[in-house]
C-alpha cells in the first residue's frame, strides 16, 4: 500500500497491583516513543491493562504467571502483557507486552502497535 512504518524505542515507567487473594492483577504502563530516525520524543499516554494470576504467590519463588488484558479505553482488549513473578514473596515481576492503541474514534491507529518488556518489585 506504499505506508512506511516509523521505528520508535520505547521508555517510561510501569505499575502493577496483584491480589493474591483474588487472582487478580492490573498494570499501568506510561510510555514514551522516541523515533529512532529523529529522535523525537512523544508521550504515548497511560496504558491499562487487567487480567488473572496464576500459581501460588506470593511465596511461589519462580512459577507464578499472570496474564492481563487491555482494558483502557485507549488501549485494544487485543493488547497483552504476560509474564512471571519472582523472588521471596513474589517481590518482583517481569513481563512481555504488546499494546494496541485504540484512536479517539474507536479505529486501529496508524502506527500504532508497540511490543517491550517491562519489570518491577515491591515497594
Amino acid at each position: 500500500n506504499g505506508d512506511t512504518q516509523a521505528e520508535a524505542s520505547l521508555s517510561g515507567t510501569s505499575t502493577f497491583t496483584a491480589n493474591f487473594g483474588n487472582g487478580t492483577g492490573s498494570a499501568t504502563l506510561s510510555l514514551t516513543a522516541t523515533d529512532v530516525t529523529t529522535n523525537a520524543a512523544s508521550s504515548l499516554g497511560d496504558f491499562l491493562f487487567s487480567g488473572s494470576l496464576a500459581g501460588v504467590c506470593p511465596g511461589c519463588g519462580v512459577g507464578g504467571t499472570f496474564s492481563l488484558r487491555g482494558s483502557g479505553t485507549n488501549v485494544s482488549s487485543n493488547s497483552v502483557l504476560n509474564g512471571m513473578f519472582f523472588g521471596r514473596d513474589a517481590a518482583e515481576w517481569a513481563g512481555a507486552f504488546t499494546l494496541l492503541r485504540n484512536s479517539p474514534t474507536g479505529r486501529a491507529a496508524r502506527d500504532s502497535t508497540y511490543a517491550g518488556v517491562t519489570v518491577g518489585k515491591k515497594n
